[in-house]
């Protein structure tokens, strides 16, 4: 993996996964173990933090990942917002058990500030801009 983090065109990396401006060579595309799957062919992103992007698709197919937060509960927007410093808010509906009452739903609102870091905040297009 290491071989790919640090090439130029590498724009985001997770435990197993990486963004590159340029496809991989055929013979790391594969179903072996230690080949990459290709998920998408990406036009455009935006990559806030780990585990925290916005992309685009080659077919116009919008993913936005945000951990922790529920799935379609952050938009693109939301991870544009705080690209550009801005505080984003969502209320979270949080499902808890107790053992002696059972199961509880509360209502929780969740405050993310943009960090400070630096390289936590590149936008990055096919043409690595």
């Amino acid at each position: 993996m290491y071989k790919f983090i640090v090439r130029p065109d590498c724009h985001y990396t997770d435990t197993d996964s990486i963004v590159l401006s340029t496809k991989l060579d055929d013979e790391h595309v594969n179903n072996n173990l230690g080949g990459f799957k290709l998920e998408y062919a990406i036009a455009d992103g935006i990559f806030v933090s780990p585990k925290a992007y916005a992309i685009k698709t080659a077919d116009d197919q919008s993913v936005v990942k945000f951990k922790g937060i529920s799935k379609g509960r952050a938009s693109r927007g939301d991870l544009y917002r705080l690209y550009s410093g801005e505080t984003i808010r969502f209320n979270l509906q949080r499902m808890y058990r107790n053992y002696l009452t059972g199961i509880h739903s509360r209502c929780t609102e969740i405050t993310i500030n943009p960090s400070n870091d630096p390289l936590k905040y590149k936008v990055r297009d096919t043409k690595g801009r």
